[in-house]
């Protein structure tokens, strides 16, 4: 196996396997977009560590918070963020410098909101370049593998109990897209391995 090789398959098991997620911005609100992953993981099982990360707050949905990356007790092999896109940068900055492996935004306000956001996100590949961190998105609803729990999503079609699980992987550049896809293969009796999708 090349060095690429290993480095493919690593990042393939962090992104649908990862042992420890932190999710940046958690909502004590369930029902709410930043509320919703951390509702989604605890629903189903995800056998993973969970790390819900609020500088504002110690508690979130009756779980420990913490305050920063930085004062977690291990570094998150994936990191959910979902601050308001201005937040952003600082925030993979200190996940290139932890050495997290997937990094997956949740806002939007980059490259398709005019010159700042353009700006913006030309930071973010500067920051990642030459790192071991990827990013998924911006403007991503999450990544999830029906396989092992790992709901890693702010799609609120997964508020649906007990999705299909079956053997595709869907990749999408809508969100919403995803949402059709899941419910209508779940009535039509297909199911799905995975889902990465943006808002």
């Amino acid at each position: 196996m090349t060095g690429s090789e290993a480095r493919g398959e690593t990042l393939g098991r962090v992104l649908f396997e990862p042992a420890s997620v932190a999710l940046v911005g958690a909502s004590s609100d369930a029902t709410r977009t930043t509320g919703r992953p951390l509702a989604f993981l605890r629903r189903s099982n995800f056998q993973g560590a969970v790390y819900p990360v609020n500088r504002n707050r110690s508690e979130v949905q009756d779980e420990r918070a913490w305050p920063a990356l930085a004062a977690l007790p291990e570094v998150p092999e994936q990191v959910y963020v979902m601050t308001p896109a201005d937040q952003v940068p600082d925030i993979v900055r200190e996940c290139v410098e932890l050495g997290v492996g997937v990094v997956t935004v949740l806002a939007d306000g980059f490259a398709e909101s005019g010159p700042s956001g353009h700006a913006r996100t030309q930071e973010l590949r500067k920051l990642v370049d030459g790192s071991g961190t990827r990013i998924v998105g911006p403007s991503s609803l999450g990544v999830v593998n029906l396989r092992n729990g790992l709901m890693l999503t702010a799609n609120a079609v997964f508020a649906e109990a007990d999705p299909l699980v079956g053997d595709i992987l869907a990749v999408s550049q809508s969100g919403s897209m995803i949402g059709a896809l899941v419910s209508r293969g779940k009535a039509l009796g297909v199911g799905f391995a995975s889902q990465i999708g943006r808002a």
